[in-house]
């Protein structure tokens, strides 16, 4: 009974959530099918989650270029194929670096701040509030953000990958790369293909982020206690759904679609 227990608890947890996430991710979609938007807060909440995550990703990226640039050089190094560095470090990047880091710093930034805020005005009766306005709290606070996700994330990732793989040149000029070998190995590694595959997963990582911290915020109970808990479980599961969906597209468009 114990294991039972154990076992059971966790997978009725997660029958939960992704039930949840899904009815929530189809009547948000559903307002946007119909076109009932509102301009100002989705504009504004893409200024927050765009403009306001930039720095964070960009430095991430950054240092992440600057580590695989460093051991590709030193790993092609030995065979004396530096010139190869620009290609491996930018096709590793545009596939899956870029977008999967660029969605854990923002769920972490970003999807964090939507749990904390939903989960505040749920817990003080703010929700409730605006139900008895007559004004759907999915329509109000769920569709603006997830629309703000779905555009900035591709947008972020784009910035992500220039700005590492710069990172990565510079550590592979300290191998003695030239910026002509560095940008003539891409077109070997990297097709358009690759490029947009990897904004398609950005895209769907912004619908993933968004929508699993409106449900844990919309969810919050018991004061600030349960606003605390509504934050770690959003970045929780929002990081751990980011790298299961990460497995799943990149099978899907690397290996069935190619």
């Amino acid at each position: 009974m114990q294991v039972l227990a154990l076992v059971g608890r966790p997978a009725v947890e997660a029958t939960r959530t992704l039930g949840g996430t899904v009815v929530l991710l189809g009547r948000a979609m559903g307002y946007i099918a119909r076109g009932r938007l509102r301009v100002g807060l989705t504009l504004a909440q893409g200024a927050e989650l765009g403009a306001g995550s930039v720095f964070i990703v960009a430095l991430s990226l950054f240092f992440a270029g600057m580590v695989a640039g460093m051991h590709l050089a030193l790993e092609l190094s030995r065979f004396g194929a530096e010139g190869l560095v620009g290609g491996l470090v930018t096709i590793s990047v545009v596939r899956e670096v870029g977008p999967t880091m660029t969605a854990i710093v923002v769920t972490a930034r970003s999807g964090a701040a939507i749990a904390a805020e939903l989960g505040t005005m749920q817990t003080t009766e703010q929700v409730d509030a605006l139900r008895a306005l007559g004004i759907d709290p999915i329509s109000y606070l769920v569709v603006p953000r997830l629309l703000a996700g779905v555009v900035m994330l591709p947008a972020l990732t784009m910035i992500g990958n220039v700005v590492a793989s710069g990172g990565a040149f510079l550590l592979a000029k300290a191998a003695g790369v030239t910026l002509t070998e560095f940008l003539d190995s891409i077109p070997m590694f990297v097709e358009s293909y690759d490029v947009f595959a990897g904004l398609a997963k950005a895209l769907v990582f912004g619908a993933l982020l968004t929508v699993v911290a409106c449900w844990k915020g919309l969810g919050a109970r018991g004061g600030a206690t349960g606003v605390g808990r509504a934050t770690t479980g959003a970045v929780v599961l929002g990081v751990v759904g980011i790298i299961g969906m990460n497995f799943v597209l990149s099978w899907l468009l690397f290996v069935v679609g190619r």
